[in-house]
């Protein structure tokens, strides 16, 4: 089905692109890769849902671009400004419409985002991993060439995922009356950051696992957003995943678990984790980082060869094997089918009495289970929130990242390092923040706006 799709997006866009007196089209050829020298290109993201996902691309050459922009708009232009940006906008607005609209027509259910114009040499966009690059040059009557590059990535039904969060812990050295995965971060509750995760991840379901200390406060908080598995008593990681197994029954996918007291996993990492677990074939894959100085995390041990042999907790691991730098996130991608078996053989013969859920993925290693490590190098990935002190490393993080993010929007900040801005909080361009604000959630500031020094503003 997605050849039959990319083969009609194409030649529908090459009808489309005849109605230009000045961009009589003829395929010159089809190449794989992608030519960095173009000076504008016009993207959108195009997809046929549940099948195919990707880019569409015009790339221009600078002067064909004006060229464009100047029959459209009647006048002269000399440089690429916004008049022109608009034009050509309406080029890619008329072409990749009238595309999506012929393959609605066929019979696709497909969705396109409006096209976005960038300046420059290289566009990210094309160099996302599993993307199948075509590129289609064309002539118009002058000799001009222009573009049209198409990535494809096939994203098959069984990328899909489930994910569980344990959510059962009871945080006693928050030492607070409140269950810790309700302190909030910058106006968000700690156990919201996960659910967000995998919900921007198109989670096909999400299971929190909690205890009975906090299933009634969970359940409030997110009432049929999510399914819920109760954990008796905390008996460790895998008796916690054992007590969402009756909802797990005779599903053949790939389960997804965190845990509920890390902020730090956004859904760009979960797709990016998943897509490597599913092009890879893996039955378990493990999100993994180095320190200088680890933390009192899973070690991960591999032969000489770089190839995984196991993972050892800290408490049970040797000398020898706490010298080593990569640790375990605690973040694991399991293949149902095959990992069920091993999460039933585990035993709690270990110093602390608790059932740990890395000995399921030794078992399956040992089985000759094929194991996958995703290494990422943002430590952080690793983090829960157990403490006060981790508690304020995660608002100054967030905060440090909302900030950047109202920034690159066009927003002045005085003094960052005195402000704090809370999730969904929306600022006008142009505005300018003095320092010593805190901007809570929900706020709107209007375009061009000043707030003066000193101000806790509400909605």
């Amino acid at each position: 089905m997605e050849r039959e799709f990319l083969d009609f997006f194409i030649e529908s866009l090459k009808i489309n692109l005849e109605q230009f007196s000045s961009l009589r089209s003829e395929v010159k050829e089809i190449k794989d890769g992608v030519s960095k020298d173009r000076d504008v290109y016009i993207s959108a993201i195009i997809g046929l849902i549940g099948e195919v996902q990707g880019t569409i691309t015009l790339s221009f050459k600078k002067n064909l671009a004006l060229k464009i922009a100047s029959t459209m708009l009647m006048e002269e232009k000399t440089e690429i400004d916004y008049d022109s940006r608009d034009a050509i906008g309406e080029v890619a607005n008329i072409v990749i419409g009238q595309a999506r609209n012929k393959i609605v027509e066929k019979g696709f259910d497909s969705k396109i985002t409006p096209p976005t114009i960038v300046e420059g040499h290289k566009h990210e966009v094309f160099y996302r991993p599993g993307l199948d690059i075509k590129e289609v040059e064309f002539k118009d009557n002058e000799g001009n060439s222009f573009y049209l590059t198409i990535g494809i990535k096939i994203a098959s039904k069984k990328s899909g995922f489930i994910g569980l969060i344990m959510a059962g812990g009871i945080g006693t050295r928050m030492k607070s009356k409140t269950n810790k995965l309700l302190h909030k971060i910058l106006g968000r509750e700690i156990i919201k950051f996960p659910v967000k995760a995998f919900q921007e991840a198109s989670a096909k379901r999400i299971i929190l696992i909690t205890g009975k200390h906090n299933e009634k406060v969970l359940k409030e908080l997110f009432g049929n957003e999510v399914e819920y598995a109760l954990q008796e008593k905390p008996l460790g990681t895998a008796d916690a995943v054992k007590s969402a197994i009756h909802l797990l029954e005779n599903f053949e996918g790939d389960v997804l678990i965190t845990v509920g007291d890390n902020p730090y996993l956004d859904s760009d990492t979960v797709k990016d984790f998943l897509e490597f677990h599913q092009n890879g074939g893996y039955d378990v894959s493990i999100i993994t980082t180095n320190f200088d100085n680890p933390p009192p995390y899973g070690r991960i041990v591999k032969d000489e060869n770089g190839n995984f042999v196991k993972l050892v907790e800290e408490i049970v691991a040797t000398e020898e094997e706490l010298e080593i730098k990569e640790v375990s996130s605690s973040i694991f991608l399991f293949k149902w089918n095959k990992m069920a078996p091993y999460i039933e053989k585990i035993k709690n013969d270990n110093p602390k009495g608790e059932y740990f859920l890395p000995d399921a993925i030794n078992f399956l290693a040992a089985d000759g289970g094929k194991v996958g490590i995703y290494w990422v190098s943002h430590q952080e990935i690793t983090k829960g929130i157990n403490t006060r002190e981790e508690l304020m490393e995660a608002i100054a993080y967030f905060n440090k990242k909302n900030i950047g993010q109202h920034v690159k929007k066009g927003i002045t900040f005085v003094s960052p390092e005195n402000t704090f801005v809370e999730f969904d909080v929306e600022i006008g361009e142009d505005s300018i923040i003095y320092p010593f604000n805190y901007l809570r959630k929900g706020l709107k500031i209007e375009e061009g706006s000043v707030i003066p020094p000193l101000y806790y503003i509400n909605i």
